[in-house]
């Protein structure tokens, strides 16, 4: 039959892929012992060059479709990352996830994303 379990669905925001892909399964982790189906998605994230091919395809297979890096943001300034921000938090798997989690630093990522997206944002490292 249909599944009946609770669902619960995050979108992890952050350049860094150990530190995204380790809170994406955390949360997936507390979600099976509470018996929910947890999806948790990346934006953002890119493979770094020492990453095994099975991570590298575990980054591709999670990564929610933004045009946000945010290896790139030093020297981006705020006036243009806000739109960019506003893109990526219109995508339907993060508008609609339950929770938005933030992994960079520094920790005005996380400040501005929280300001843009205008609802509670968990910072995690």
């Amino acid at each position: 039959g249909k599944s009946t379990a609770a669902s619960f669905s995050a979108a992890v925001f952050g350049s860094h892929p150990a530190f995204a892909l380790n809170t994406a399964a955390h949360l997936e982790l507390v979600a099976a012992a509470a018996g929910v189906e947890a999806s948790v998605g990346l934006v953002g994230t890119k493979p770094w060059h020492f990453e095994t091919d099975a991570l590298a395809r575990e980054i591709t297979r999670r990564t929610i479709p933004s045009d946000l890096d945010w290896r790139k943001t030093g020297g981006t300034s705020i006036s243009d990352l806000v739109p960019t921000l506003r893109r990526a938090l219109a995508h339907p798997d993060v508008a609609e996830a339950d929770l938005l989690v933030c992994v960079d630093d520094p920790l005005w990522f996380c400040g501005l994303l929280q300001w843009v997206a205008r609802r509670p944002v968990v910072v995690h490292f």
